[in-house]
């Protein structure tokens, strides 16, 4: 029997769902329907396993902090301003303003190296 890795199997949930967030419970009925289709994987999922996925950095657990079960895919950016790594959850605003402020910076680029 083949066992699915949690981030393998959190990849593939927000594909179905075309979402970059979902609740743990859609979470746990898309692991439900897998495994149906799938009998020969057993993709034993546990609280520990999504916080280990929060630690690593690649979730975004709100459960931690604001009390709700949603799941977030996390995203990072590489400030060019401080040189620091910044991610998209929990500070939404932060980081979408450095998306922004690096948009410009490219199309800056973008102007000086056709001249």
């Amino acid at each position: 029997m083949k066992e699915l890795d949690t981030w393998d199997a959190m990849q593939m949930a927000f594909e179905h769902y075309k979402k970059d967030s979902i609740t743990v419970l859609e979470f746990n009925q898309w692991c439900e329907k897998y495994e149906k289709e799938h009998p020969d994987t057993y993709s034993y999922i546990c609280r520990d396993d999504i916080h280990h996925e929060h630690d690593c950095g690649r979730i975004w657990w709100e459960i931690r902090y604001q009390k709700s079960d949603i799941l977030h895919k996390q995203e990072s950016v590489q400030c060019t301003t401080c040189g620091s790594r910044h991610y998209k959850y929990p500070n939404v605003e932060i980081y979408e303003k450095i998306v922004e402020m690096l948009s410009h910076i490219k199309k800056l680029e973008d102007l000086w190296s056709s001249k």
